[in-house]
């Protein structure tokens, strides 16, 4: 008896040991629609394109050399509702403590405006037009996503949307938060939400950017190799990616030339604003496109 509970306590022992030393994984969904199937929907230019870019800088030193089977990589008629669901379903499956789970999408964000609520969407590669119930992803569902991954799972969340609209997905008015206590402190300490603009206001994209790009994918890309790293500590952080985003875009001299505005939506408080999201590379800097930088 006593022999049988020695080696059950040593077994205990050993998994404690082996959840104690585990190598923390990066998981990512990531979504770029610039062409959907009912035509009425209008079409983007260059949505792929940033979503295929944000998909390399996961890939390189600077976004930690992810592996590419840790990236979900849903691109025009791949990115499906059932195959963006199916994504989600399985990250929350295998993501543990202290993974980092990226869910970035670039396409359209709408807001139905059939009922009180007015709830946002994202628009999968089969939704149809003002049909978006059950047929879209749901901004309180990606937020209900993003709770399940960081409270129960206790890993970290960076949900980052290019679409017009998206920036409700940071307001405060997201139903479906129903998080108390430990849990909500732990929501907040290990969620990201970076938007592309206000939920007002659309996203704007050219080939003045990169060669054709959406101007907010341009910038976070760039910051996030880099530029944003102000202190230079070889280390980017979500308070550097705000500022550097902020005043990029802000003093942009296309968007100037076109008076046109758009402003990121990312909050930041006293638990976020050092959580490092990148390393900086200068080898990805010095090869990186310049136009529009400032």
């Amino acid at each position: 008896m006593l022999r049988t509970l020695l080696i059950a306590l040593l077994f205990i022992c050993s998994l404690q040991m082996v959840a104690q030393n585990r190598k923390s994984n990066t998981f990512a969904i990531v979504i770029g629609v610039s062409q959907y199937e009912d035509a009425s929907i209008p079409a983007l230019q260059f949505a792929e394109r940033d979503a295929q870019a944000f998909a390399d800088y996961l890939q390189s030193r600077a976004g930690g050399f992810v592996p590419a089977s840790n990236i979900n990589l849903l691109i025009g008629k791949n990115a499906t509702l059932a195959a963006v669901d199916m994504a989600m379903n399985r990250i929350m499956e295998i993501a543990e403590t202290d993974d980092v789970v990226y869910f970035y999408f670039a396409g359209h964000g709408d807001i139905e405006n059939t009922n009180i609520a007015k709830l946002g969407y994202l628009l999968t590669y089969n939704t149809p037009p003002s049909n978006y119930r059950n047929n879209a992803v749901r901004l309180d569902d990606l937020n209900n996503f993003a709770h399940t991954l960081s409270a129960i799972k206790k890993a970290k969340v960076v949900l980052i949307t290019d679409a017009c609209h998206s920036g409700k997905l940071a307001g405060k008015n997201i139903r479906g938060n129903f998080l108390v206590g430990n849990q909500l402190r732990t929501s907040i300490a290990n969620e990201i939400r970076i938007t592309s603009c206000a939920p007002d206001q659309l996203s704007n994209e050219s080939e003045a950017w990169g060669g054709g790009r959406g101007v907010f994918s341009y910038y976070l890309v760039n910051g996030l190799i880099g530029f944003a790293d102000k202190e230079k500590d070889g280390y980017v952080r979500l308070g550097e990616i705000k500022q550097y985003v902020d005043s990029s875009i802000s003093a942009d001299p296309v968007l100037t030339a076109n008076n046109k505005k758009q402003t990121p939506v990312i909050p930041v408080n006293n638990e976020t604003t050092n959580f490092i999201l990148s390393v900086a590379d200068e080898s990805q800097m010095n090869t990186a496109p310049t136009e529009g930088r400032i």
